[in-house]
């Protein structure tokens, strides 16, 4: 994996991850990488916590249980909300990839992940993605 060069841009990611494991498993990976991470367990959870977070990026569960991905992906873009958004797929299906995309997804990668590939998509995300001027400070 990628370790964030000395004085390279602090960027925050919000996760939406219906499994424990995987959920800490990002977790862990973005924050040894320099990022700040907001962790949410639904779609929903991701919802509320989207307005306040100041995220420069999404990762969104397409299967978690009370709220699927493509459901949150479609509320963050009627929100307002433009920051890339990657989702990540069990079972995932040319349709719901299609889907992911018309609605704006920078990515759709299908479960199981490779961390190191989620981190190259998510480094080329926050790449290309304008952003304005500042710096995320992480909450202790």
């Amino acid at each position: 994996m990628i370790l964030q060069a000395p004085g390279q841009q602090r960027f925050t990611i919000l996760v939406a991850e219906g499994d424990d494991r995987a959920r800490e498993a990002l977790r862990t990976t973005l924050g040894d990488n320099g990022h700040c991470v907001i962790v949410a367990s639904t779609g929903g959870q991701a919802l509320d916590m989207a307005p306040g977070s100041d995220a420069d990026l999404v990762l969104l569960d397409v299967g978690s249980t009370e709220t699927d991905g493509l459901a949150t992906l479609r509320a963050l873009r009627t929100l307002g909300h433009s920051v890339p958004v990657i989702l990540l797929a069990a079972g995932a299906t040319l349709q719901g990839a299609r889907e992911a995309m018309g609605l704006g997804a920078y990515d759709f990668i299908a479960k199981p992940v490779e961390l190191g590939f989620v981190m190259s998509v998510i480094q080329e995300a926050l790449e290309r993605a304008p952003r304005a001027a500042r710096v995320a400070v992480c909450a202790p």
